[in-house]
């Protein structure tokens, strides 16, 4: 599984990029056929406390998930992401 991680308008620490590696490796235990991982980390330009957005795009053979959350930090965005793709593709791979 390829896996490329986009910051808009910010710099990515150490511990962060670590973090999402550590939650992303679990990904192929539930699909087997992930070409693509794509995350895009970004603020927004609002007073809200939850003002971070994390977005992944899945790519399996023939299909895309798109997963979008908005928290008060990245960490909580990816948890929650990576909650919802593994939704997704226990669903894809009963449906195939």
């Amino acid at each position: 599984m390829k896996l490329d991680v986009q910051t808009i308008g910010l710099t990515m620490r150490d511990q962060l990029s670590e973090f999402i590696e550590r939650k992303t490796e679990r990904l192929p235990k539930f699909h087997d056929k992930i070409i693509d991982t794509k995350i895009v980390l970004k603020m927004e330009n609002n007073t809200d406390k939850e003002n971070k957005v994390t977005e992944f795009k899945v790519y399996v053979p023939g299909d895309e998930f798109v997963v979008k959350k908005k928290e008060d930090s990245f960490e909580k965005g990816v948890d929650a992401c990576v909650d919802a793709v593994i939704r997704f593709l226990k669903k894809n791979k009963e449906k195939n």
